[in-house]
């Protein structure tokens, strides 16, 4: 979770300075989106940020109050904002890819292009494991039958997740998803992937991009 919090608070720093008690009501109204994180889990985060050098603070004087502390992110910060979102990427949950998606705006067109097809690799390939394991015989069907609910929640959230993802690629770059097949396997295009070596066939078309939507943070549920 540590590196989610971390990515949520770059993130928000990412789009403007803010004081840490407005960094913190930011959080709160996201909570349901975001999850819950305490006041005192953010700023714990927010130490380990400027140690690291990630972000920078500055007093800011205020008439007959104590001055005020704002946090910008640095261009370290930059970086490993940069870093940490592929990292989170490949790992998130449904809920939490909703999250980047509000960050991906601030990447290049190319790699939200190479964010999106990674995630829809990871969903196709999610399904297709789903599809093996229900036809394997007899044991996986015992066993599917005492976990009904938890499988086929499972199913239906990855399968709308990867509609959901394609259509904000559509929407964003103003043509379909590009149809595509893994030619090696799922963890070394992840491995590829983090290490921002992934290469794909489909480019995008940045120029029919005028500028990167402010995206709606919820993601969709399943009943």
């Amino acid at each position: 979770m540590t590196k989610f919090q971390q990515l949520v608070i770059l993130g928000l720093l990412r789009e403007k300075p803010l004081h840490g008690y407005q960094l913190d009501q930011k959080i709160k109204g996201l909570t349901i989106t975001l999850g819950p994180m305490a006041t005192s889990t953010l700023y714990s985060q927010m130490k380990a940020l400027e140690r690291a050098g990630a972000i920078q603070r500055r007093d800011v004087p205020q008439d007959d109050k104590p001055d005020k502390k704002l946090y910008t992110l640095s261009a370290e910060g930059i970086t490993y904002f940069e870093t940490i979102i592929r990292q989170v990427w490949t790992e998130a949950t449904t809920d939490q890819a909703g999250a980047c998606l509000s960050f991906l705006r601030y990447l290049p067109a190319e790699q939200i292009h190479n964010f999106l097809v990674m995630r829809m690799a990871m969903l196709q390939h999610m399904l297709s494991v789903q599809d093996t394991l229900a036809n394997l015989g007899p044991f996986t069907q015992d066993f599917q039958s005492l976990m009904v609910a938890p499988w086929e929640r499972r199913v239906a959230l990855a399968a709308a997740e990867l509609q959901w993802v394609r259509d904000f690629y559509a929407e964003f770059f103003g043509h379909p998803a590009p149809e595509f097949e893994l030619d090696q396997p799922i963890d070394e295009v992840i491995k590829d992937f983090r290490a921002g070596q992934v290469e794909e066939d489909a480019e995008p078309t940045p120029d029919s991009v005028e500028s990167p939507p402010a995206t709606d943070v919820s993601v969709p549920q399943s009943g």
